[in-house]
C-alpha cells in the first residue's frame, strides 16, 4: 500500500474514500491512538498539539500549525514527527532556514524517517539546490520504496534539471502508487512539454483537469501545449479558464497574450499585457511583451516606450534592444538603431544571431554608409534553409537572385502568401535601392502598401521610404520662383 503522508508538503486534496483511503484512515486512527496511548490523550498533551498542528497544516494555516508543533516539541523534545511537521509548514511560508533546522533535528531523532528526508528534498528544491534534493529524495524512497510523494519530489527536481525522461520515469512510479493523484499527471504533462512532446503533454494535462476540474495549472499547461501545435483557439480557451481560476496570477494574461498576438489579434494581446503590467509593475516581461504587440499592429511610438521600460526594469534585456532597434530602424533612426544591436552584442543571450535581426542591421549600417554584410554573414551561420528571412539575406549577399527569391518564398496558404508579398516587396525595393535603381524600387514600395497589410512593420517602412524619396526629389526640384 502507498503512502501519501499527509505531513508532507503538497498534500492532495480529500476526496471520497477509496478502499484504500479507508485504509489508510485505519492506519491513521491507530496512529493517533498510539500517540495517545504514549503521551496521553489530555488536551494538553504533545500528542492533542501534534494533531492540531496537522490539522492546521492541512487546512493551509502555517502559522497555527508552527503553533501548535513547537508546543508539543516543548512537551516532548524527542518527538521527530513534530520536527517534521514543522518543518514542512516553515517551507510552505518559505521560511527556509528554520525548515532545514527542523528537518535536520528530525533525522537527527530518526535517521530512517523517510518523510523527514523527504521533507528535506523540498527545501532543496526550493531553494534550487536540485542535487541535494535528488539526493534527499533518492534516500526516502530507499527508506521507503512505497512513499508516493518522494518520486514526485523527485521528478521535480529531475525536471528543474532538464532531465525530462528521469523525471517521467518517477511521474510513472508516482501515478502507479497513486492513480488519482492530478499532481503527478500535471507534472508529466510539462515533461512531456520540456522534450517537445504536446500530443502525450495534453492528455497528461486533461487527466489532471478531469481529476480536478479546477486545477489552475493544468489548464495553463495545456494551453501551452495548444499554443506549441499551433491551435491557439484552444490555447486561449485555456488561458482563459486558468484566468478565471486564479484572475490575479500574470502568467495566465501573459501567456493569452503570446496566443493572442501569434493569431493576429494585437488588440487583445495589448490588453492582456497591460493587465499582467497592472499585476506586477516591476515584471519587465510585461513590457517586453506589450511591446512587441505594439510593433506587430504599426504602434512604433508605443513599441519603443515599452521597450524602453523593459530595458530600464532589465539593463541586460539583450532582446529588448534588440527589438527597439529594430523599431527605431523602420522609424528611419538607423544610428540610434546600429547603437541599439551595438548594445545587443555585449549582452547575454547574443539575440543578434537571429537572421531577422541581421537583416535589419546590415540595411541599417548600409543605410548610413557602413558595411553591414559581416552582419549578414554572421546571422546565417546559424539560420534554419526554411525561414524565409534566411532567403532575403542571400539575396542580399548575392547567392541567390531576386526571381530565385521570390520562388523559394512563395506560400500556397492566400492569406500567408499575401503577408510574405508585402514584406518581400519591401525587401527587394530596399535591394533594389541599393544598387541605385531608384524607379524600381518605388514600384516596389507602392506595391507592398497595395497589400493593404498596414499593422506589417515592413508596410510602415515601405510607406516611409515612399515618404523620404519624396522629400529627398522635391529638395533636388530647382527653385522656380
Amino acid at each position: 500500500m502507498h503512502r501519501k503522508h499527509t505531513d508532507n508538503i503538497g498534500r492532495r486534496k480529500n476526496r471520497p474514500l477509496s478502499w484504500k483511503g479507508a485504509v489508510w484512515g485505519t492506519i491513521e486512527s491507530f496512529s493517533r491512538f498510539f500517540m495517545a496511548f504514549l503521551f496521553g490523550d489530555k488536551k494538553d498533551s504533545a500528542a492533542a498539539f501534534f494533531n492540531d498542528g496537522k490539522t492546521c497544516y492541512q487546512r493551509g494555516d502555517m502559522d497555527r500549525a508552527i503553533q501548535k508543533y513547537t508546543r508539543a516539541i516543548e512537551l516532548k523534545p524527542d518527538l521527530p514527527g513534530a520536527f517534521n511537521g514543522r518543518g514542512c509548514a516553515y517551507c510552505r511560508k518559505g521560511d527556509l532556514d528554520h525548515a532545514f533546522q527542523d528537518f535536520n533535528k528530525a533525522i537527527e531523532l530518526n535517521p530512517v524517517y523517510a518523510s523527514a528526508y523527504c521533507g528535506r528534498g523540498t527545501a532543496y528544491y526550493r531553494k534550487g539546490d536540485y542535487d541535494n534534493s535528488i539526493q534527499d529524495c533518492s534516500k526516502a524512497i530507499e527508506l521507503d520504496p512505497d512513499l508516493t510523494v518522494a518520486y514526485y519530489n523527485r521528478a521535480t527536481a529531475y525536471q528543474a534539471k532538464g532531465y525530462f525522461d528521469h523525471a517521467i520515469q518517477d511521474y510513472n512510479r508516482a501515478i502507479e502508487l497513486d492513480p488519482e493523484d492530478e499532481r503527478s499527471y500535471c507534472g508529466r504533462g510539462i515533461a512531456h512539454f520540456g522534450k517537445g512532446d504536446s500530443d502525450h503533454a495534453v492528455r497528461d494535462f486533461t487527466k489532471a483537469i478531469e481529476l480536478q476540474p479546477d486545477f489552475m495549472e493544468a489548464f495553463w499547461g495545456r494551453g501551452s501545449a495548444y499554443k506549441k501545435r499551433e491551435d491557439l483557439d484552444r490555447a486561449i480557451q485555456d488561458y482563459s479558464k486558468a484566468i478565471e481560476l486564479k484572475p490575479d496570477e500574470i502568467a495566465g494574461y501573459g501567456n493569452r497574450g503570446c496566443a493572442y498576438l501569434d493569431r493576429g489579434d494585437f488588440d487583445s494581446a495589448v490588453q492582456d499585457f497591460s493587465k499582467a503590467i497592472e499585476l506586477k509593475p516591476d515584471d519587465e516581461r510585461g513590457y517586453y511583451n506589450r511591446g512587441c504587440a505594439h510593433y506587430a499592429r504599426g504602434d512604433f511610438y508605443s513599441a519603443i516606450k515599452d521597450f524602453s521600460k523593459a530595458i530600464e526594469l532589465k539593463p541586460d534585456s539583450a532582446s529588448a534592444y534588440s527589438w527597439r532597434a529594430a523599431v527605431y530602424y523602420y522609424t528611419g533612426n538607423y544610428d540610434r538603431a546600429i547603437g541599439d544591436y551595438a548594445k545587443a552584442c555585449e549582452l547575454p543571450p547574443n539575440t543578434i544571431g537571429d537572421v531577422s535581426h541581421c537583416v535589419v542591421l546590415f540595411l541599417a549600417k548600409m543605410h548610413v554608409g557602413q558595411d553591414g554584410k559581416p552582419a549578414l554573414v554572421a546571422g546565417l551561420k546559424d539560420a534554419k534553409e526554411g525561414d524565409w528571412m534566411t532567403q532575403v539575406a542571400k539575396m542580399y549577399l548575392g547567392e541567390i537572385t531576386p526571381e530565385g527569391f521570390l520562388a523559394a518564398i512563395s506560400d500556397k496558404d492566400t492569406e500567408r502568401n499575401n503577408e510574405r508579398k508585402c514584406a518581400a516587396s519591401y525587401y527587394m525595393g530596399e535591394f533594389y535601392l541599393l544598387r541605385g535603381e531608384k524607379e524600381c524600387a518605388l514600384e516596389l514600395f507602392r506595391q507592398c502598401i497595395a497589400t493593404g497589410l498596414s499593422t506589417s512593420a515592413e508596410y510602415n517602412s515601405a510607406k516611409a521610404e515612399l515618404h523620404r524619396l519624396a522629400g529627398l526629389e522635391s529638395a533636388q526640384e530647382p527653385n522656380r520662383g
